[in-house]
C-alpha cells in the first residue's frame, strides 16, 4: 500500500481566535505547570512570584532578559523573512552559535587596543561564520533541491 502526502488549504481563522488563542495558551501553560509544582509540594504562586521577580524585579534581571532575548528575536526575524520568501531556514540556531564562536575567536586571536576596531572585527567574523553555515544549506538546496 502506498501512502502519499496531500496538501489542502486550511480554513482561515478569525481575528478573535488569532488574538485569544495565545492568551488561552499562556493560561493553560501556567495551569499545567502549576499542577506539576503542586505535585512536588511547591506553591505555584510563590514560584511564579519568584520567577517574575528574578527576571524583571531588578535592573540586572531585566538586562539579562534583554541580553538573552536579542539573539532569539534576531533569529526569529531572520527565519520569518526567509519563510516569507518560501525558503525554510532551520539552521538559525547554528548560525548564532557559529557567529558567537567566530566573534570569540576574533577577540582571542586578533587582539586590538581599539574597541571600535574590535567590535567591527567581531561583527564581520560573526557575519562570515553565520553566512558560511547558511551557505552550506543554500548550496545543497540549489544543487539537489
Amino acid at each position: 500500500m502506498r501512502y502519499r502526502i496531500v496538501l489542502r488549504r486550511r480554513f482561515k481563522t478569525g481575528a478573535f481566535f488569532e488574538g485569544i488563542l495565545p492568551v488561552i495558551s499562556i493560561f493553560a501553560a501556567l495551569l499545567f505547570s502549576g499542577g506539576a509544582l503542586l505535585l512536588f509540594g511547591v506553591s505555584p504562586l510563590a514560584a511564579y512570584r519568584a520567577m517574575f521577580r528574578g527576571a524583571l524585579g531588578s535592573g540586572y534581571g531585566l538586562s539579562e532578559v534583554i541580553v538573552k532575548a536579542i539573539p532569539l528575536v534576531i533569529s526569529g526575524v531572520a527565519v520569518a523573512l526567509a519563510f516569507r520568501m518560501k525558503v525554510w531556514n532551520i539552521g538559525a540556531e547554528g548560525q548564532i552559535y557559529l557567529g558567537a564562536l567566530a566573534s570569540a575567536a576574533a577577540v582571542r586571536f586578533l587582539p586590538s587596543d581599539s574597541r571600535v576596531v574590535m567590535l567591527l572585527t567581531m561583527t564581520v567574523a560573526a557575519i562570515i561564520a553565520g553566512g558560511a553555515w547558511g551557505y552550506v544549506a543554500g548550496f545543497l538546496k540549489s544543487r539537489w533541491n
